[in-house]
C-alpha cells in the first residue's frame, strides 16, 4: 500500500501539527504491512469509505476528498513540517511553475524527463514521432506539452519566439535533452535513406543550436562516441564487406517490399531479405577466392569480382521476388556503387590476407586511375574517404571521439563548452540494472563553465539487486483477481528494501524531488499482463539456474542477488518487429511482465506504459534509467548553481532562478 498517496487531498481539516501526527501514523501502521487498519485510518482521514458489497466489506475512494493546501500534490507544502518530514515535502518553489525548464527531444516514455524532475527540473515540451510513446508520456507527464512530430522537421515548428506557445516564455529555457534511436548506426554509418534514425544525432544538435538553451544533454549507447573510429583500413575494409555490413544493409533495404505472389515464406519479412544479401557475398567470396591468390589485385580481377556478385545477388534474390522480377532488377540497378564497394573491399581483405606488406590506400589509388565502370570508381573513392575519415579522431579530455559524432557536434560547437563523453553505469547510481550509456554535456560558452565535472552526487558503494526491485511483486499467474493489465495492490507484499519502498511510495529517495501524480490510483498496479508459455517453454526455465543463459530464446534468467542486465526494446514492424528479449524471472518459469521491467529501470509504480506486453517493453526498454539521468541532472544543475554563486546579479541566459 502506498502510505504515503493517503495524504493525497486532505488536509483542509487538519494544523500542520495534526497532519504530521497522522502523517507518522500512517508510517507506522505502512511499516506493520497490516492494510487494514492504514484503511481504517484512510477511512478516518475522509480518504476512503465502506461499502457493504454481497455481504462482504469493500473499500472504496472518496469522490470528492480535499485538496492539500489548494496545491496539486501532497508533496507540495508552504512551510516545512521539521525535519523529520524534509524530505517528503517540497517548497513553493519546486512547483513546475517555478522549476527551470526543459525540453525534451525522443522523449519515450519519460525516463529521461523524471531523471531531470527528480533533480528539480520540470518538462515543459517533449517531442516525439511514435504516437504510443507521446499517449504514454502525457499520461505520465499531464502538465507538459507533447508534440508527435519527427525531431528533424522541428525548426519548422519551434523558434526562439514560438516556445511561448508551449508555456516556454523567454528566459526559462534552460536545457534540452534527449537520447536520439542510435539502432541503424554502423561503425561509419548505414547509408539507409529510408532510415531516418541514423540523422537524428545531427537533428537533436540542430534544434540545441537554433535555441541556445543554457545547456544540453544526448544520451545514447556508447558506441555512438567512438562511432567511426578503426584501428587500421584493413578493420574498415573487413566491416564493409562482410554481409551485415553497411553497403549490404543498404542493399537489403533497397529493395522493393515483396507481395502475395512472392512465396509466402518471404512475405514481409525484412529478414529474409537481408539473409539472401549475406548468402550472395558468401558464394560471391568463394567464386573470387581463387583468382585473387593466383593473379593478385589488378583492375580484371575487380571488375570480375564486381560484376560475380552482381550476378549471385540477381540470382539468389529473384528466387525471393518470383514474378516481380523486374522490379527487383530496377531495385538493384540503384545499387550499384554499393555492390562495388561490396566487391572491392572483399578482394582488398583477401589480398591483404595472402601478403602482409599489401599497402591498401595505395592500391585505391592505383585502381582510381584504371579503366574499370564507373560504378567502381565512385566505390574506390567512397572508401578511401572512409578510410580517412575514420583514421582522424578529436579528442575530448582523455576521450577520442569517432568522426560520425564530430560532424554532429560541429552545429553546436562555436556556442557550447561540450563534455567528453562520459560513459556511466546505471548500476553505479542506484538503478538495480547493469546498463551502459553515454552522455554529451554542453553548457553554453556564454556561462563560461567546463563541463567536465562529475563528482555531483555519490555513487552507490553496493548495488541494487534485482530481488530487492521485485521481491514485493507477487507472482502474476498467481493472481486470480488479475484484470487486463492491472494488479491489486493489496496483493503485494512487504517492500524487501529502501528501493522497493520509493518505487511504491511508502517512502522518498533522499534528494528525490519528483512528484507523483495526482490522478494515480494507489489500489491497482499496472503493467502485470501475463505471458502465456508452452508447458515445454516452462520446463525448460524451471531447469535454468539464476544468471544463466536460455540460448534457445536468446534470454537471461535474472539472478536475485545481482542487478540485472541491460533491459532491451526490441524493435517496431518497419525495422523488423524483433521482440524485446524479455529476462527470465528468478523466482518464477516466465518473462518479466512490464511493470517488473520498468521497476529494473527505476520507474516508480506510478508511471504507466501501454497495456500489451510487446509495446509496453518496448516503451520501457527505449528508456533512461531514473537513478542514472537523475545523476547526470545532478552534474548539470551543481555546474549551474556553482555559476550562479559565482557571478552575482546573473542567472544565465533565462530570467528566472538558477536552479
Amino acid at each position: 500500500m502506498q502510505a504515503t498517496w493517503l495524504l493525497l487531498k486532505s488536509g483542509e481539516r487538519f494544523t500542520e501539527n495534526e497532519l504530521a501526527d497522522v502523517g507518522r501514523e500512517v508510517f507506522r501502521v505502512a511499516g506493520s504491512g497490516s492494510v487494514r487498519t492504514l484503511l481504517e485510518l484512510a477511512e478516518s482521514i475522509g480518504l476512503v469509505e465502506r461499502q457493504e458489497l454481497e455481504g462482504e466489506c469493500a473499500w472504496t475512494l472518496t469522490e470528492g476528498g480535499y485538496e492539500f493546501r489548494s496545491l496539486a500534490h501532497w508533496r507540495f507544502w508552504q512551510n516545512r513540517l521539521g525535519s523529520a518530514f524534509d524530505n517528503l515535502f517540497l517548497g513553493i518553489d519546486d512547483l513546475p511553475e517555478n522549476r527551470p525548464a526543459i525540453v525534451d527531444l525522443f522523449c519515450g516514455a519519460g525516463g529521461l524527463s523524471l531523471g531531470f524532475e527528480s533533480a528539480g527540473f520540470t518538462a515543459c515540451l517533449a517531442v516525439d514521432d511514435d504516437e504510443l510513446a507521446c499517449r504514454s508520456f502525457k499520461s505520465n507527464f499531464p502538465h507538459c506539452h507533447v508534440i508527435q512530430a519527427d525531431v528533424g522537421n522541428l525548426t519548422s515548428i519551434l523558434s526562439k519566439g514560438g516556445l511561448a506557445e508551449f508555456g516556454i516564455h523567454p528566459g526559462r529555457l534552460w536545457g534540452i535533452v534527449g537520447g536520439p534511436p542510435c539502432q541503424s548506426f554502423s561503425a561509419i554509418g548505414e547509408r539507409n535513406p529510408a532510415d531516418s534514425r541514423s540523422s537524428l544525432v545531427h537533428s537533436f544538435m540542430d534544434v540545441v543550436a537554433e535555441l541556445e538553451p543554457d545547456f544540453f544533454v544526448m544520451e545514447n549507447v556508447p558506441g555512438v562516441a567512438k562511432l567511426g573510429l578503426i584501428s587500421s583500413s584493413l578493420d574498415l575494409l573487413k566491416m564493409k564487406s562482410r554481409s551485415v555490413g553497411p553497403p549490404a544493409v543498404f542493399i537489403a533495404a533497397s529493395l522493393p517490399e515483396l507481395t502475395a505472389s512472392s512465396p509466402r515464406e518471404f512475405v514481409y519479412d525484412e529478414r529474409k531479405r537481408k539473409r539472401a544479401v549475406a548468402e550472395s557475398i558468401r558464394s560471391f567470396r568463394d567464386e573470387v577466392e581463387p583468382s585473387i591468390l593466383e593473379v593478385g589485385m589488378c583492375d580484371a580481377v575487380v571488375e570480375n569480382a564486381y560484376n560475380c556478385l552482381r550476378r549471385e545477388l540477381q540470382e539468389h534474390i529473384l528466387v525471393m521476388y518470383g514474378t516481380d522480377s523486374v522490379r527487383v532488377l530496377a531495385a538493384l540497378g540503384g545499387c550499384m556503387v554499393d555492390i562495388a564497394e561490396i566487391a572491392i573491399a572483399e578482394c582488398l581483405v583477401q589480398l591483404a590476407r595472402s601478403a602482409e606488406d599489401a599497402d591498401i590506400m595505395s592500391m585505391l589509388s592505383s585502381l582510381s586511375n584504371s579503366n574499370v565502370p564507373q560504378e567502381v570508381l565512385q566505390a574506390t573513392k567512397r572508401i578511401k574517404m572512409d578510410i580517412e575519415a575514420a583514421c582522424s579522431a578529436n579528442t575530448f579530455g582523455d576521450a577520442k571521439i569517432g568522426p560520425f559524432l564530430q560532424a554532429a557536434l560541429g552545429a553546436v560547437n562555436d556556442k557550447y563548452e561540450v563534455s567528453e563523453p562520459l560513459l556511466l553505469n546505471a548500476a553505479e547510481f542506484g538503478d538495480p540494472q547493469k546498463r551502459k550509456r553515454v552522455f554529451i554535456v554542453g553548457i553554453n560558452r556564454s556561462m563560461g563553465i567546463c563541463p567536465n565535472r562529475q563528482a555531483a552526487a555519490p555513487r552507490y558503494a553496493r548495488p541494487v539487486t534485482a530481488g530487492e526491485a521485485l521481491d514485493d511483486l507477487p507472482d502474476v499467474d498467481d493472481c486470480e483477481l488479475l484484470a487486463d493489465d492491472e494488479m491489486p495492490s493489496s496483493l503485494m507484499g512487504v517492500p524487501a528494501g529502501d528501493f522497493a519502498r520509493a518505487m511504491r511510495l511508502v517512502s522518498i529517495m533522499p534528494a528525490d524531488k519528483s512528484v507523483p501524480r495526482a490522478g494515480w490510483n494507489p489500489f491497482v498496479v499496472t503493467g502485470c499482463k501475463r505471458t502465456q508459455h508452452t508447458a515445454k517453454v516452462n520446463e525448460r526455465y524451471a531447469g535454468l539456474a539464476e544468471g544463466a543463459y536460455d540460448h534457445i530464446g536468446r534470454r537471461a534468467r535474472l539472478a536475485r542477488s545481482k542487478p540485472s542486465p541491460t533491459i532491451r526494446a526490441g524493435t517496431k514492424a518497419d525495422k523488423g518487429s524483433h521482440t524485446a528479449a524479455r529476462p527470465i524471472h528468478y523466482a518464477h518459469c516466465r518473462m518479466t511482465t512490464v511493470r517488473e521491467g520498468a521497476r529494473l529501470m527505476g520507474y516508480p509504480d506510478w508511471m504507466v506504459f501501454h497495456p500489451t506486453n510487446w509495446h509496453g517493453y518496448w516503451l520501457v526498454g527505449n528508456g533512461v534509467p531514473r537513478a542514472l539521468g537523475m545523476y547526470v541532472a545532478n552534474m548539470v544543475r551543481a555546474l549551474l548553481c556553482d555559476w550562479c554563486d559565482t557571478t552575482p546579479g546573473n542567472s544565465g541566459t533565462n530570467e528566472v532562478p538558477c536552479p
